[in-house]
């Protein structure tokens, strides 16, 4: 929502996740770090990042050039993808909910196909 939420003129302040419930501005930090609703994606690659002395719920500017190290690209391009494909889906689900269609159940790696 960064970015685009940026393309499209909104003011920062109103760029909030719309997948979580906390109110937060959906920067990168929130997005990798913090939202609660990804907080399941970020536990599966947690202790791996921590062998590599990233703790990726506390990014800072020095983690994130930990994490984009080439030894590490590989590792942050899966957590990167993962963290797009459940923000997907829940953005699915939440746009099926408000249009108060069934919705399908989803699951990472789920092509998104439109029912109509």
């Amino acid at each position: 929502m960064i970015e685009t939420g940026r393309y499209k003129g909104i003011p920062l302040e109103e760029r909030l996740c719309q997948i979580c419930d906390d109110k937060c501005i959906e920067d990168e930090q929130h997005f990798i770090g913090s939202c609660k609703s990804l907080s399941h994606i970020r536990a599966s690659y947690k202790e791996r990042f921590m062998e590599e002395g990233v703790d990726i719920e506390k990014l800072d500017v020095e983690a994130i050039k930990i994490m984009l190290d080439a030894d590490r690209t590989k590792l942050t391009c899966d957590l990167l993808q993962d963290l797009f494909e459940e923000r997907k889906i829940l953005m699915y689900d939440i746009t099926e909910n408000e249009t108060d269609e069934p919705t399908q159940e989803m699951h990472v790696g789920d092509p998104i196909t439109s029912t109509e």
